[in-house]
């Protein structure tokens, strides 16, 4: 049980009887963000206390909201700092690699490099997907109907020519001798 929230006997100045404390119609929650300790705040100042006691509170409550102001911005930085070095790793993992065995190479020079090998990369995969693509297309020209048709007549065709050819040399061979 949390100690606002505890009913204790309170003596009387008047008669040395012990009265009881009413407790309030809703409990107090612990609060967890500055905007809630800031709405309690106010909510205990506007209470009638004593000179003395309103000035603790007021101490207390002035204590409270800079300590919670002071670890929101502590929050904040830590944020900005895991961020910044997250960062920097993500950076630094990229350039862990070795460029060149030997001799000495300026980061134009390595940039350079770089830049020429993610453009052959680009050239080759360029190259397969060409090839690729011209591979299709002859399948697709292959079973095409109307080109099968005109291969077979062009190839009748070819075979006629052919044929016509060696009867024409067979012709003059034969003028030849005879």
């Amino acid at each position: 049980m949390r100690d606002f929230d505890r009913q204790e006997p309170l003596e009387s100045s008047t008669d040395g009887c012990c009265e009881s404390r009413t407790p309030s119609p809703a409990p107090i929650q612990t609060p967890m963000t500055i905007r809630t300790l800031q709405r309690q705040a106010d909510h205990l100042r506007a209470r009638s206390l004593s000179p003395s006691t309103k000035a603790s509170v007021d101490k207390f409550v002035k204590g409270s909201l800079v300590q919670a102001h002071a670890g929101a911005q502590a929050e904040d930085d830590l944020r900005q700092v895991q961020a910044a070095s997250q960062a920097r790793t993500a950076r630094q993992s990229n350039n862990r690699r070795v460029v060149q065995k030997g001799g000495v190479i300026t980061v134009a020079n390595a940039r350079q490099a770089i830049r020429a090998r993610e453009e052959d990369e680009l050239d080759r995969a360029q190259a397969a997907f060409e090839r690729a693509e011209r591979a299709l297309q002859r399948k697709r020209t292959k079973n095409w109907k109307p080109w099968k048709e005109l291969k077979n007549s062009v190839r009748s065709r070819a075979t006629k020519l052919r044929q016509q050819a060696r009867a024409a040399q067979r012709a003059q061979k034969a003028a030849r001798r005879g």
